[in-house]
């Protein structure tokens, strides 16, 4: 952005305030006058009252100087008040206007929008800007007009050696011209890399958990310095510059100061000037000066300003969510159903998020939308809470278009509970009312009862006035759900959205969520995400999502009876357990027929390798295992979820995520080839693992195991593309 551009940029925030940025001028005028009065005053003090001896000269010009003072001082002291009330005032528009615009963008810019670079332009960007409006703004537009009134009164005084000053001064404001595009360019980078360190800190203090289980302190410090020494050398030419164009005009100005004073000199020796107008000549000179020096040091920082309100206007470009229609109606309450027809949301991606969805829900029906990740089962959510927008189809309440009614009467009428519910850093009173604010104390007991979280709430020291901390830190993962379901419950909602609501869970706390969930939804229209069927068996209807399409829907029976998609993923999840206390995970041996090492086991022999297999528990964000890494283990997934990813130019791409059932590093039991993918914990998980050595314990003390196994290596080895043949010493070792 040019300083031009910002100038003008500002000037749109002024107009609001005229009467204000009027009486500014006035003043600032008072302050010109006195200042350039005060230097010419010195011209008639020796020429009319010291040299000539005039004692009433002197009387009436000191009788100006006072008068002219006291008002300039109270002037000046008027215009400080005002300017940082409208310092002030304009600063809170533009925080107001990136606020509020913040909350007007859709979810798909916000999960693009990095938390610690959206922090930084609140906070360092507008803190530059801050400056700039503040103190180098004001201070410019002093120096400028000072210059120009001393300008003037020099060629009253003398317009031969104003000449001088008039030829040498504007080569003196060529460089910092010449300079102002690079030292823009050089700030806003700075400014940039400013935001990615920013984000480098917030992301560190929030994986704090992990850096210390993993040990990555120093790794962390490693990775921070390399930033820092990234962002010195941009630093360095970014001042450098500014000081440049600072730098340029004042010495334009010594030089000049010499030559009048010099040239001035002779010309008094020969009488063609007094030796006031001299002095005066002089003294006005200075303002000229102080005005170029007050010029050069605020564009330096207007410069940077500029720069950091770029950054402030990409955030405020980013495109807002679709405004809703004029004429957008008031939806009443839900009494018939919610109905998707030919719904389709296009991401720009390979594959549509949905595909021409058709969906029938009526009024009190239980909903479960279940089916791999990436199916399309969130989006669908999306929609139905208008957070988005279709790219074709219709989504209709009552049969009223979904984009055809206010936002408001819509969401009034959901409660929702997401997989992650954020709470607030206030009481736990405070986070409920932000579903209803006029809610009353008795109304607020009722939801946490149906929430099953009242007793727990009342047996706290300050009962609903407990702080629960940062994004519900003091509160276990079951509690605040229970908060959450409360907090949805006090909208007396007559639809409930459960996206991933237990996932996160231990089975114990799941379990009784169930169950609670279960109880709140009688005569309500429920409609829940999930990737645990059993939690589901009991739902009205279960829609099976796949590839962003409706693969079949039916009841848990009906499904079951098609052999169809549900009927896999039900069998996949099937015969893998978890105990209450989710510390213990066993699998059937009939479960273990589809890894196809193991397929061709007998039944004795996959229940040995069942017996074998040790319970692991990984927290979110823990890496079960590394790319590049020896793989030495198998795995099943029996509670949770993980991600699949690899690493790409600039940073990871994720390649799936796998769910209960799933089961990865067959290959890893007979090769010590490195891993291929790094697979991360997205949830608290749970795995059941056999470690290789385990394995070749195994069959060294059944030949039957060791050959069956061997032959069914060799072909799954055979058929795959991705991995080499085994080392000889490895595959040896299980054969």
């Amino acid at each position: 952005m040019t300083l031009t551009a910002f100038l003008r940029a500002i000037g749109g925030y002024l107009r609001p305030y005229r009467g204000a940025v009027a009486l500014l001028g006035l003043a600032l005028i008072v302050d010109v006058a006195f200042e350039n009065g005060l230097a010419l005053s010195l011209k008639f003090l020796i020429d009319s009252a010291i040299v000539p001896r005039r004692f009433g000269s002197l009387v009436l010009i000191g009788s100006l100087l006072v008068g002219g003072g006291v008002v300039y001082a109270l002037t000046a002291v008027g215009r400080d008040r005002v300017y940082a009330e409208l310092g002030a005032n304009v600063l809170n528009d533009i925080r107001e206007r990136m606020f509020r615009h913040l909350q007007e963008l859709p979810l798909s810019v916000h999960e693009r929008l990095r938390p610690g670079d959206v922090v930084q332009r609140f906070s360092g960007d507008l803190s530059t800007v801050e400056s700039a409006l503040i103190v180098s703004l004001p201070a410019g537009t002093l120096a400028l007009f000072n210059l120009l009134a001393s300008a003037a009164l020099l060629f009253a005084l003398k317009w031969e050696l104003a000449l001088v000053g008039a030829v040498a001064l504007p080569l003196g404001m060529v460089l910092p011209r010449l300079l102002s595009g690079a030292a823009s360019n050089a700030a806003d980078l700075v400014r940039s890399r400013q935001a990615e360190l920013a984000n480098t800190v917030h992301e560190n203090v929030s994986a704090q958990p992990v850096v210390k289980a993993f040990g990555l302190e120093d790794e962390s410090i490693r990775s921070f310095t390399t930033q820092l020494a990234g962002i010195r050398p941009l630093a360095v030419r970014a001042s450098f510059l500014a000081w440049m164009m600072e730098r340029a005009p004042n010495l334009s100005i010594v030089a000049v100061h010499v030559a009048i004073l010099l040239v001035g000199a002779a010309l008094a020796i020969h009488r063609e000037i007094s030796v006031g107008s001299l002095v005066a000549f002089n003294a006005i000179f200075l303002n000229v000066s102080l005005g170029v020096y007050g010029i050069t040091f605020a564009i330096p920082e207007l410069v940077r300003g500029a720069a950091s309100y770029h950054r402030i206007e990409d955030l405020l470009r980013e495109p807002a969510d679709d405004t809703e229609e004029p004429d957008a109606i008031a939806l009443g309450a839900l009494r018939r159903g919610i109905g998707l027809r030919e719904v389709t949301v296009d991401y720009g991606r390979e594959r549509l998020a949905l595909d021409r969805v058709s969906l029938e829900i009526a009024r009190g029906e239980s909903i479960a939308l279940v089916g791999p990740s990436g199916s399309g089962k969130s989006t669908l959510i999306r929609m139905l809470l208008a957070l988005e927008r279709p790219t074709a189809g219709t989504i209709t309440f009552d049969g009223h278009d979904l984009t055809r009614a206010t936002r408001a009467s819509l969401r009034a009428q959901i409660g929702v509970v997401f997989q992650d519910n954020f709470l607030f850093d206030t009481s736990i009173a405070a986070n409920l009312r932000v579903a209803s604010p006029a809610a009353s104390d008795a109304e607020l007991i009722e939801a946490c009862q149906q929430a099953e979280i009242h007793a727990f709430i009342a047996d706290l020291p300050d009962g609903y006035a407990t702080r629960v901390g940062e994004r519900g830190g003091r509160l276990s993962g079951g509690q605040r759900q229970r908060v959450a379901i409360a907090r949805a419950l006090l909208r007396r909602p007559n639809v409930l959205i459960f996206d991933e609501a237990t996932s996160a869970l231990d089975p114990a706390t799941e379990a009784q969520l169930t169950r609670t969930l279960e109880t709140i939804g009688v005569e309500r229209t429920t409609i829940s995400v999930t990737h645990r069927l059993a939690s589901v068996v009991n739902a009205d209807r279960i829609v099976v999502m796949v590839e962003g399409r409706i693969a079949e829907q039916g009841s848990h029976d009906e499904l079951l009876a098609r052999n169809g998609t549900y009927q896999q993923l039900w069998e996949k999840q099937s015969g893998v357990s978890v105990n209450d206390t989710g510390d213990r995970a066993t699998v059937t041996a009939e479960r273990l027929r589809s890894v196809p090492i193991l397929a061709d086991l007998d039944d004795a022999l996959r229940a040995e390798v069942a017996s074998a297999l040790a319970t692991e528990r990984h927290g979110a964000g823990r890496a079960v295992c590394v790319e590049g890494e020896p793989g030495d283990a198998f795995y099943i997934v029996a509670r949770g979820r993980l991600e699949v990813v690899q690493a790409r130019e600039p940073g990871e791409a994720r390649l799936g995520v796998l769910e209960v059932g799933d089961f990865f590093g067959e290959i890893a039991l007979i090769t010590n080839r490195p891993r291929t993918a790094t697979v991360r914990a997205l949830t608290p998980t749970t795995l059941l693992s056999l470690r290789r050595q385990a394995l070749i314990d195994l069959c060294e003390r059944d030949e039957t195991l060791r050959e069956t196994l061997a032959a069914a290596v060799q072909r799954r080895l055979e058929r795959s593309r991705q991995l080499a043949a085994p080392d000889p010493p490895a595959a040896n070792r299980l054969t």
